[in-house]
């Protein structure tokens, strides 16, 4: 399983984590035995006999050849490949559309992909073309426009031009989510906007991105929820708590499981 097929499980395991959803899994079609299955996504499957894999389409027909060493899902038409330890992209063709030469690859999130080479890190298009260059130690996904990408030890965000719009100056930037995205500063997160002003101050242990108007924090081994001005709407006391979905939120407060609504209320 390559680093790419292990991060997403953790995505979906996370999803699962943060929403109590499961997700099902949709196989294709097919009489011939195989070492391994993967399932469905747009449209296509990986499949493994010996050490080599491929593609299939849900019908089962091989879409690309089984000739590669890993493979990860599809993403915006593109899935990630690796062959004698470089890494490329492939269309559901089977055309090599991004060469194998890098070490390593993320699927493509809105038109781009996060690649690593020699260390560091970059970004290409769907063409292959090197549209941030391979200078940055590490770098998240891009989300609402903007990447963070670290440098020298600190983090700081870029457009999909390149340029920097918010300096080099965090421990860490997570993602923007509602138009405000968590950093962290001497341990503590809060919460920035796209213009790198501090909107909720560096203050909580840990924190997940704004969700239905409410992200949960964590402060002193107690979650609870704040809104976009940083004001605590459901207080801080209790041992876990999952995000709102539909208005609703999972918690856990001494051993107990319940559901709330977003102004903290148990709903039967």
């Amino acid at each position: 399983m390559s680093f790419k097929q292990l991060t997403k499980g953790v995505i979906l395991l996370t999803a699962v984590a943060i929403t109590g959803q499961v997700f099902a899994c949709e196989e294709p079609r097919t009489t011939i035995k195989y070492d391994e299955i993967g399932c469905l996504n747009e449209g296509f499957a990986f499949v493994k006999k010996g050490d080599k894999y491929g593609f299939v389409n849900s019908a089962g027909k091989v879409v690309v050849p089984l000739r590669y060493d890993n493979v990860t899902s599809f993403s915006e038409g593109l899935a990630p490949v690796q062959k004698d330890g470089q890494y490329g992209f492939v269309n559901g063709k089977g055309k090599l559309v991004v060469p194998l030469r890098y070490d390593d690859v993320f699927g493509f999130v809105d038109g781009v992909s996060m690649v690593t080479k020699n260390d560091k890190k970059g970004f290409i298009d769907k063409m292959g073309n090197e549209i941030i260059a391979l200078q940055y130690d590490d770098a998240s996904n891009f989300s609402e426009g903007l990447v963070g990408v670290e440098k020298n030890g600190k983090w700081g965000m870029l457009n999909k031009a390149g340029k920097m719009v918010i300096p080099f100056q965090y421990d860490r930037i997570g993602y923007f989510s509602e138009g405000l995205a968590d950093a962290q500063k001497n341990d503590k997160w809060g919460f920035i906007n796209k213009a790198g002003k501090v909107v909720i101050p560096f203050q909580y242990d840990e924190v997940s991105v704004f969700t239905e108007g409410l992200s949960a924090v964590q402060k002193n081994d107690k979650w609870g929820f704040i809104n976009k001005t940083g004001k605590v709407v459901i207080p801080l006391k209790y041992d876990f708590v999952y995000a709102f979905v539909d208005g609703e939120a999972k918690v856990i407060h001494n051993n107990e499981i319940f559901y709330i609504d977003q102004q903290g209320k148990i709903i039967d």
